[in-house]
């Protein structure tokens, strides 16, 4: 049985049981501020779940695009390295909102598996709740009763809460369930191990399949539990462990939802896949296959890469495919991007985005690959630094063992590397030893005033646990591996975005390793200061009527009003109030348009509304303190400027889409948005930048529809269906219910849930203010409008003005030219005055060496550039034998070090060392090679104390 046959023979057999049949919910999330990725099939339904909206039917089934890789749920790390974790996955699912409960989902769950899918009875287990004690819940005896009817009762198995109470997250639906497992071992290893005792103990044959949840529970903030209005069923099954039971397969990689992506890795790579659980090919090609369907589902939706949110998880999973097939694969230039074919032959026809956006995906991912690898390559140049780096300045340990392999050095030559050597500090064997020579060295001292004769046999006695300890010393100095400092590893990992795992693999070819308790502690550190600013306590809602929001801002911008629910907030600016109304003009930030502000008041005090959102159906306005009367009658009131800014921005942005569609081609599809009162940003799929000639064309048709002065037409509850018949364009990514709204200015129609102007004459200007690159295959414009672009024209002419007034002519273009032309000339006169004065400087500063020990010394302060310095320095190394030059530059207000160190000191001297060294005095750091480095800081005033630091050198 195929995997295509497997998921339609899911949903026929709950269409036969009287289950509508949707479709799957888009992977991105884009109206919960809760989760960033559908992490499970229920996602979709939760607002049904919590009371928020009315189910299109008692009775749902479906198949849900899944991706679970942060928070609670994250499969991440365990992808690739066993045969069943996967970042995205299909979750099939059952759903009952009100309507049956226990019995059926049990019933119903045994007769697909058994008669339809043939699974044999004998080879399944089912698990239940044991109850806790501590939430006050019993055994789940009414599931256990049911179970009976189906399998024997020493296949039923009591779960503990872990496994066997289902929670959304800290808060939200929840309830006990029931878990099926399949037990898909060959008969002997059945014979020699119960599958009992292997049931959710990862074993890669013993695995859960399907997991019924009983939802009846709501988790409140503070903890506790509270029963849901209806009791519901929420059941899923992993699709990709399904099939590896039907196909009877060892792994889920081994059936064809992955075979497929396998055998085209095979082809581009030429690495045969050969199952091994450990084999590092192997992880590379199961890694490369499922992070591929993972990233292409996302994008799909609409998810680009990025460096932030939702769209830095994507970059990350991108980013560990390309590391393994780099690493494990060879594979040194982009091929990810040819496995979306693959993916589109395979799911296109079940899942049509990818066939819609397939070219979009794969562009996105080709330039994502080029921009990593070249990090890679860049990465490694900075990790082999590194390594030479920490290496030299471990120099004293490797001379040691140098020194034990030649004749046993003194004791306070090991002392004192003993005292300094950081690495060796926390080495107990080395101190043991240490300490073991320095009783032996006590036990000589006392018997030399005896005798002679005494002191002979007394050495002779005592050297050889001397010797048996320096044997020790060497070899604890052998197995000591020199870590890479935490913060560079860090700095490679946050700033360039290289892979921690690969400097750790390039290390330990090295024979170190980096410091991953440091490291680990970075990261922490990096993670608490981004959870601090954006770490806010809400508490639970305090109810003061149950009444369904009426959103009236569409038809007006004040309105009689009250609280039927408020909750308190708590971040890091203090003490605030989310409240729902009985009447709301605040229109909630969605569709890239952003919430309304304004103020909430009476006749006995006032509210800021500081920001509007949706959340679970509410519409919430945050406020900055809670009302002495809660349920007093209030007058809320927009915030009418920003809010005409901002319909207008949104009505442009649709006039600005089908703009672009008319001069660039229908291939442009809206690709993110935002919509504010100051501007609006428009994203959109095009390959290759616009011309002046298409902005300027796209502007002009953008204005000549404002200038027609086009009524809005507005369909507030029109048939999905019948407005795309009409013509409507829908988002990609957007989930859209039966029914919507759409807006049309003239030919330009487009389903939003936005404000808009009622008449194009109200946009006022149109002025795009940049057009550049967003991503791979993805444009940008930025623009403004109305009172934003008339104050853009007069600030405009303001500066043509002190322009003309300033170059005291009328022709300003032509000044210009002139003044490019001069400055020209004056540079060249300029770099030709700074070669002649570095000529003269070379001269002088030959003849300044003074003998310091076993070197020559120059240390000068300079005004030249930091070219210059580099050439004179450089030149000098060259004549200077036995040689260290340190300059010392202001240039433009800016200090610099510069250190250049002779070829035959090099083994003595270190270049990035002393630079480093003297680069704290400026606040700053720097680094190059043995030879040369430099340095660049922030303090000019430190430039003295560097200058004497270096004089004692």
């Amino acid at each position: 049985m195929t995997s295509q046959e497997i998921r339609q023979q899911f949903l026929d057999f709950f269409k036969s049981k009287e289950h509508l049949i949707v479709p799957s919910a888009p992977i991105v999330l884009k109206d919960d501020p809760t989760l960033m990725f559908s992490n499970s099939g229920m996602t979709q339904f939760k607002d049904y779940f919590l009371g928020y909206k009315e189910p299109k039917a008692l009775r749902i089934a479906d198949t849900q695009k899944c991706l679970r890789v942060s928070g609670k749920h994250n499969d991440l790390d365990d992808v690739g390295r066993d045969t069943y974790h996967h970042t995205m996955f299909e979750m099939l699912g059952n759903w009952s909102f009100g309507d049956y409960f226990k019995k059926e989902a049990i019933d119903w769950a045994w007769e697909l598996l058994t008669e339809v899918y043939k699974i044999p009875k004998e080879n399944l287990y089912v698990t239940i709740f044991e109850g806790d004690e501590k939430e006050n819940l019993e055994r789940d005896n009414e599931a256990y009763n049911y179970w009976k009817a189906h399998i024997s009762e020493d296949r039923i198995i009591n779960g503990n809460k872990k496994d066997n109470f289902w929670e959304m997250g800290a808060s939200g639906p929840c309830g006990p369930c029931s878990e099926i497992h399949v037990d898909l071992r060959s008969e002997d290893e059945k014979a020699k191990v119960s599958g009992l005792e292997l049931v959710n103990n990862d074993h890669p044959q013993v695995v859960e399949i399907w997991n019924l949840v009983f939802m009846q529970f709501n988790r409140k903030a503070d903890g506790s539990l509270e029963n849901l209005p209806a009791k519901h069923i929420d059941t899923g099954m992993g699709f990709e462990r399904l099939c590896m039971a039907l196909q009877q397969k060892e792994s889920n990689y081994d059936t064809d939802v992955f075979t497929p992506l396998i055998v085209k890795v095979e082809e581009l790579s030429g690495k045969k896949y050969t199952g091994i659980l450990t084999d590092e090919k192997d992880i590379a090609i199961r890694v490369v296959v499922d992070h591929i369907r993972a990233v292409s589902f996302a994008i799909a939706d609409g998810q680009l890469p990025s460096n932030g949110g939702a769209g830095y998880v994507i970059r990350r999973i991108l980013r560990r495919g390309i590391s393994y097939a780099y690493r494990f694969l060879d594979r040194k230039e982009p091929f990810l991007y040819q496995l979306v074919a693959v993916l589109q032959e395979q799911m296109g026809k079940f899942f049509p985005e990818l066939e819609k956006q397939g070219t979009l995906v794969t562009e996105v991912i080709k330039s994502e690959e080029e921009s990593f690898l070249r990090t890679i390559e860049t990465g490694l140049i900075r990790v082999d630094k590194l390594i030479e780096n920490t290496l030299n300045s471990n120099t004293e340990i490797r001379n040691v063992i140098n020194s034990i392999n030649k004749n046993n050095p003194t004791y306070d030559a090991l002392k004192k590397i003993q005292e300094n050597t950081n690495v060796l500090k926390v080495n107990q064997p080395l101190l043991d030893a240490f300490k073991q020579i320095q009783e032996n060295i006590n036990s000589i001292n006392q018997p030399i005033q005896e005798s002679f004769k005494q002191i002979q046999e007394t050495i002779d006695k005592a050297n050889q646990p001397i010797r048996e300890a320096f044997k020790k010393i060497q070899e604890n100095l052998y197995s000591v591996k020199i870590k890479l400092p935490n913060t560079e590893v860090f700095e490679l990992y946050d700033t360039y975005g290289f892979p921690d795992d690969l400097t750790r693999i390039i290390a330990e070819e090295k024979g170190l390793t980096i410091d991953e308790a440091g490291f680990e502690q970075a990261l922490n550190e990096q993670k608490q200061r981004s959870k601090a600013d954006s770490a806010q306590k809400v508490y639970d809602w305090v109810t003061l009527e149950e009444k369904p929001e009426n959103f009236v801002g569409y038809d007006k911008t004040e309105s009689e009003t009250y609280i039927t629910r408020y909750r308190k907030v708590e971040n890091k600016d203090g003490e605030f109030y989310q409240v729902v109304l009985s009447e709301s003009p605040f229109y909630p930030e969605g569709g890239g348009q952003i919430g309304d502000k304004g103020v909430l008041e009476n006749a006995v005090e006032s509210f800021e509304v500081l920001e509007t959102k949706k959340e679970n159906g509410l519409i919430i306005s945050l406020i900055n303190g809670l009302p002495k009367d809660a349920g007093a009658v209030f007058y809320a009131k927009v915030n009418a400027a920003e809010r005409k800014n901002s319909q207008a921005n949104h009505s442009v942005t649709h006039l600005l889409h089908e703009a672009l569609r008319e001069v660039l081609g229908t291939h442009v599809e809206q690709k993110g948005s935002f919509v504010g009162p100051e501007y609006l940003r428009f994203d959109f799929s095009h390959f290759s930048k616009m011309t002046e000639e298409e902005l300027q064309l796209v502007e002009d048709k953008v204005n000549a529809k404002v200038k027609e002065s086009i009524a809005l037409q507005e369909f507030r509850n029109i048939p999905i269906q019948e407005a795309l018949d009409r013509g409507a364009m829908a988002l990609f990514g957007e989930k859209y219910g039966d029914n919507v709204r759409m807006i049309q200015f003239g030919t330009s129609m487009e389903l939003c849930g936005g404000t808009h102007v009622k008449n194009t004459s109200e946009i006022g200007h149109f002025k795009i203010v940049s057009e550049s690159s967003a991503a791979a295959g993805i444009r940008r414009i930025e623009a403004i409008s109305g009172d934003k672009s008339a104050e853009y024209f007069k600030n405009l002419e303001k500066q043509m003005t002190e322009l003309s007034q300033l170059l005291r002519s009328k022709d300003i273009v032509k000044s210009i030219e002139k003044l490019i032309e001069e400055n020209i000339s004056l540079k060249s006169e300029v770099e030709a005055f700074k070669k002649e004065k570095a000529k003269g400087e070379i001269g002088d500063w030959k003849n300044a060496y003074e003998q310091k020990g076993d070197k020559q010394l120059l240390v000068k302060k300079t005004s030249l550039d930091a070219a210059s310095v580099k050439d004179i320095v450089f030149q000098l190394k060259r004549e200077i034998p036995t040689s260290v030059t340190v300059i010392l530059s202001d240039a433009d207000g800016k200090p610099m070090i510069t250190v250049g160190v002779s070829d035959d000191l090099a083994a003595n001297y270190q270049a990035g060392t002393i630079v480093k060294d003297l680069a704290k005095e400026i606040q700053g750091g720097g680094g190059g090679n043995p030879g040369f480095a430099t340095a660049g800081g922030k303090n000019l005033d430190g430039l003295e104390n560097a200058y004497q630091k270096a004089l004692t050198l």
